[in-house]
């Protein structure tokens, strides 16, 4: 599977945060072994994240909590699927200990307002992930997620109440590259509004794919797959490569 720079840089820094053996980088010029720039920042910044975790009662268990795969059937015809980054784990807000979903993010610059990613515009950013993921983890239908490690199981039910309450918080956690370290937990909470949103989103996916498919254009495997709201059997192709 082909990946852009910026989905390396992002798995490359999920895998040190996380604590497993990050994927292979390629050094500048040949037996220098030196690492480009950015990724010497990100072992710097997982640094400071992984110090973060005591500070907001966060945990961290790799295969655990890590990269976990939810599932849901949203109506007969459409299968839902997203890869947590971090969940459950504690985390605490002002003096109350919440369970949270956390999402890693990586970029140049956290201060940015440049174009529609800019994390310094976050109040009009797309925050479509943020109400999936919401929505994935509530009413979990465990007959659709037995691929789930039964530690995984156990961990995620004793929050289950909390979860199926609107007790649930998602952040994106966002670490920049710049020569001056930041990072920011940006809060996406699931509404009326946002729940409508995800609705329509999913209908416009599923209206387009039946389009596509009368016109004589069969959806194409690519990496575009992964950010489809919607898991198909054109996914399913693309994840078994």
């Amino acid at each position: 599977m082909i990946t852009s720079e910026a989905q390396n840089k992002g798995n490359y820094f999920e895998a040190l945060l996380t604590g497993v053996p990050p994927p292979p980088v390629k050094t500048r010029g040949k037996g220098k072994g030196n690492l480009p720039v950015d990724y010497i920042r990100l072992q710097e910044q997982a640094e400071i994240g992984r110090a973060m975790f005591p500070q907001k009662l966060m945990f961290v268990y790799p295969g655990i909590n890590t990269q976990v795969i939810i599932k849901k059937q949203w109506s007969p015809d459409v299968m839902l699927i997203g890869t947590l980054d971090l969940f459950p784990t504690l985390f605490q807000i002002e003096d109350e200990l919440r369970v949270a979903i956390i999402d890693f993010k990586t970029t140049k610059d956290l201060n940015s307002t440049w174009g529609p990613y800019g994390w310094g515009d976050y109040q009009n950013m797309d925050w479509l992930q943020g109400a999936y993921y919401h929505e994935l983890v509530r009413n979990i239908d465990w007959r659709l997620n037995n691929h789930l490690n039964p530690i995984t199981v156990k961990l995620i039910k004793n929050f289950e109440w909390m979860l199926n309450n609107d007790e649930v918080h998602f952040f994106f956690w966002v670490f920049d590259m710049k020569p001056i370290y930041e990072n920011k937990f940006l809060e996406v909470n699931y509404d009326y509004n946002k729940q409508l949103y995800l609705t329509r989103s999913i209908d416009f996916a599923v209206a387009e794919l039946d389009h596509q498919r009368e016109l004589g254009f069969p959806p194409q495997p690519g990496n575009h797959c992964f950010e489809c709201l919607l898991d198909c059997d054109v996914r399913q192709i693309i994840k078994t490569q």
